[in-house]
């Protein structure tokens, strides 16, 4: 602000009887970065689950994510506490609490079933601690350095993995990461409402409601060229979308496996759904 007053100030006073004084441009520039919708990146950290105590690769129930996600969310949560964030701030990024009750910006855990392969069990090996995409990185940079090597428990220290770097060349964790036009759930998307209509399932309503789950992960609808859904799983050795334990404030809304074909190609990690915090809505790159 004292810049363009200063160039105010010039150009007022721009012509003299010694000349004109072309000097009345600002030389303080603000940089505001621009990204286009729906084509934001997530930053995210990655982990290769290992048993307990360091002894060979876990291999997690698929159908509970969520306890792999509680396990991570739990641990996030300490590490960061560690480096002296707020106990608020914690609560309403890292677990999601808000005490006004409006759901804000959050990071999202995502445990990864084992899929892309012919025999392909669904089991989960890997995870992803990801933020919002408005976000600049910064937690989860910092918990993917702290975090390796640590083994982490759920609360009351109920079972729990040790966390270790993912292998570079990883071919598993780049399904959930690169860039697709066709993306199909792993595990299911739990819709925000309910989609029957006179006691009937209702197709419209269903698929209103996936693209207004998905504009509230950051897809809007006119980047969306096709939306399918189904109750069997779309990948071989994931579960089908009632056989995944979803948190019990969860258990009564409806939950699909779903296929979006997006109209341009869209960067992983893709979550969608009101699940997509803990584990529940998470895509892997088809085509």
């Amino acid at each position: 602000l004292d810049d363009l007053r200063a160039v105010y100030e010039r150009f007022k006073n721009r012509i003299s009887a010694s000349g004109v004084d072309p000097d009345t441009r600002p030389t303080v520039y603000g940089v505001q970065a621009y990204r286009r919708e729906g084509q934001e990146i997530r930053p995210w950290a990655g982990f290769s689950l290992l048993k307990l105590d360091g002894d060979g690769p876990l291999a997690h129930d698929g159908r509970d994510a969520m306890v792999v996600a509680a396990w991570l969310r739990h641990a996030c949560a300490k590490a960061l506490a560690e480096e002296g964030e707020s106990e608020d701030w914690i609560n309403r990024y890292v677990h999601g609490h808000d005490p006004d009750g409006v759901p804000g910006q959050r990071m999202s855990f995502a445990p990864l079933p084992s899929i892309g392969h012919p025999h392909s069990h669904g089991r989960i090996r890997r995870a992803l601690v990801i933020e919002p995409a408005e976000s600049q990185g910064r937690a989860v940079e910092l918990l993917q350095i702290k975090l390796v090597g640590e083994a982490i428990t759920g609360d009351g220290g109920k079972g729990g993995c040790q966390l270790a770097m993912p292998e570079a060349q990883d071919s598993v964790l780049q399904l959930y990461l690169r860039r697709a036009s066709v993306w199909r759930s792993v595990t299911p998307m739990v819709l925000h409402g309910h989609n029957a209509l006179r006691g009937k399932l209702s197709i419209h309503k269903t698929e209103r409601l996936l693209l207004e789950a998905l504009q509230k992960s950051g897809y809007p609808a006119r980047l969306v060229e096709n939306v399918s859904f189904q109750p069997a799983p779309l990948w071989r050795g994931a579960e089908g979308a009632r056989s995944i334990r979803v948190p019990q404030h969860l258990a009564h809304w409806p939950r699909y496996h779903v296929e979006v074909r997006f109209r341009e190609a869209v960067q992983g990690p893709v979550l969608a759904g009101i699940g997509r915090h803990c584990g529940i809505g998470v895509f892997a790159a088809w085509k």
